[in-house]
């Protein structure tokens, strides 16, 4: 073992001596030819690169003249280069992922709605993260019905009859188009827009043919049909998104104008499109979602059902609080608690036909206030097989005067209602309930 240690020094010393003449003469030759460095052979030094480009000797096939290389020419200036060979199969990230097909040759119209169309939200209008949705629907109704309709006190539209009930035969058209804009910055994939505007805009003809003055208009003289069109604005809000509270991009937003919401699933207490002012977010990767909101209605236009902004809001407040829960109690099935106030003071209104719309046309027929709360529970989902939609709401309030009496009412009443149902291949089963309290002697206060 001390020999080994001996000789040691003295093949370290030959090594390098053989290195020296060896780098000596590596640097005279400076040809491919040379041998190759005897520390490149030991893995000291990096081994050479070949560079065609820069080398001295021309590279060239055997037996043939040499011949220079073809100039590289860019063709796509904004391509991304190939992925590293130690990054391959590694997310990479592009200027522009939205328009990757079209570099691929995937070109499309803009009017094609079945493709990627940046007028439809599939890309953004700038290249960044600003999109733009324009939806356009056409909606046609017809229906010919038989509804039994009492003659008008002046005159009837056959005389001679002298029945309660005149012709029943009614024809009613309603054309409605809708134009909506809805123009958001942000990345939706993953996460809430941060800031969205939206414009919808009905445009309404409706016509209905009956048979029997003062149906559909209260001067007698202007006959047993009626025409008419309306604009209505049923969207118009902006909305901001305030923060995300965690990774999975649970978040609280506001949003601000008319805007659609809806009580409860089915829509029992309140669902409707006025303006108002909304927060509203999620927690727990979404399980739990809640609203607090406030609205102030807008008076409709009674031929077409739409929103009338030409005239003064109603005085009629909403004031909600709801919380949903997912998968509770049962998975798959969404439970959620709400209240509801509503403070009303309204006046007497008449419609644009001429017939009296608030106060309701029985009893007395005097204007009313009131403040009613009401608290709801609603769920919906399945329960293994079975879907389940249930909704239970208990009122409370008060008002200055009933519909039968002037003296000053409590207001106490309770609303239930369930639909089970169950599918079988393509038939579904149903069964639904509804019960709503009445009041034994409305008379009393």
């Amino acid at each position: 073992m001390n020999a080994n240690l001996r000789l040691r020094p003295a093949l370290a010393a030959m090594l390098c001596g053989v290195a020296a003449f060896s780098t000596s003469t590596h640097i005279r030759a400076q040809d491919a030819t040379t041998v190759p460095h005897l520390l490149e052979l030991f893995g000291v030094l990096p081994a050479p690169t070949y560079d065609p480009s820069k080398s001295e000797i021309p590279r060239r096939r055997p037996g043939h003249p040499y011949a220079p290389p073809p100039e590289f020419k860019i063709v796509n200036p904004n391509g991304v280069p190939p992925a590293p060979v130690d990054q391959a199969g590694a997310f990479i990230p592009v200027p522009d992922r939205w328009r990757i097909m079209e570099t691929l040759g995937f070109k499309f119209p803009w009017y094609d709605p079945y493709n990627q169309n940046v007028y439809k939200g599939d890309k953004p209008i700038d290249g960044k993260d600003h999109f733009l949705v324009l939806t356009g629907i056409s909606d046609t109704f017809i229906e010919p019905r038989s509804v039994p309709t009492p003659v008008a006190p002046q005159n009837t539209g056959n005389p001679g009859e002298q029945g309660v009930f005149g012709g029943i035969n009614q024809l009613l058209l309603v054309q409605n188009f809708i134009a909506s804009v809805d123009y958001y910055e942000g990345d939706t994939t993953f996460k809430p827009p941060n800031l969205e505007y939206k414009a919808t805009l009905a445009f309404n003809y409706n016509r209905i043919n009956t048979r029997e003055v003062r149906a559909v208009n209260i001067d007698p003289r202007l006959g047993t049909n009626r025409d008419d069109g309306f604009v209505g604005v049923q969207e118009l809000w902006f909305d901001k998104h305030l923060r995300d509270v965690s990774s999975r991009y649970d978040f609280d937003s506001l949003r601000i104008g008319i805007q659609p919401f809806s009580t409860d699933f089915r829509g029992f207490l309140f669902q409707d499109s006025q303006p108002g002012i909304r927060l509203f977010g999620n927690r727990d990767n979404n399980r739990w979602q809640y609203n607090i909101a406030y609205f102030r209605r807008l008076e409709k236009d009674l031929n077409s059902g739409l929103n009338d902004v030409t005239k003064s809001p109603r005085h009629d407040d909403i004031l909600v609080a709801n919380l949903y829960r997912q998968d509770w109690p049962w998975l798959g099935y969404t439970s959620q608690a709400t209240i509801v106030f509503n403070h009303n003071a309204d006046g007497t209104i008449y419609d644009s036909n001429g017939f009296i719309q608030r106060p309701a046309a029985i009893g007395l027929q005097l204007p009313r206030k009131y403040d009613v709360t009401y608290l709801g529970y609603n769920g919906d989902g399945h329960i293994g097989r079975v879907n389940l939609t249930v909704s239970a709401y208990g009122v409370f309030g008060h008002q200055n005067h009933g519909v039968f009496v002037e003296p000053s009412t409590n207001i106490r009443a309770g609303f239930l209602a369930a639909e089970a149902s169950m599918d079988f291949d393509w038939i579904r089963a149903r069964l639904s309930a509804a019960y709503a309290s009445g009041d034994k002697n409305p008379y009393d206060r």
